[in-house]
């Protein structure tokens, strides 16, 4: 396969190689497809996500379940840092 970029993309790729956070041109490549790949993933997913744990929620307050405010920002922003962790474990591959 081959591709062509423009001088701007072609430096830009030079730049990120030479300061040292990628090690080849085409990990800087293989990281921007990861990065495309997670952005087109398909908003019905997501939003099937969010209805998921929507329902829990419902049927646990249905159950006379719930969780304080407090407990509900720990948990979000437990589960935020695990996906910037999975975001940032891919950038290092090869």
């Amino acid at each position: 396969m081959e591709i062509r970029l423009t001088p701007h993309y072609e430096q830009f790729i030079k730049d990120k190689v030479a300061s040292g956070e990628f090690a080849t041109a085409g990990e800087v490549v293989w990281h921007a497809l990861i990065l495309l790949e997670q952005q087109e993933r398909p908003r019905e997913e997501l939003l099937q996500e969010f209805n998921d744990e929507l329902q829990r929620r419902v049927e646990a307050l249905d159950r006379g379940e719930y969780i304080t405010a407090e407990e509900f920002e720990r948990e979000v922003r437990e589960k935020s840092a695990r996906r910037r962790a999975e975001l940032n474990s891919g950038e290092h591959h090869s």
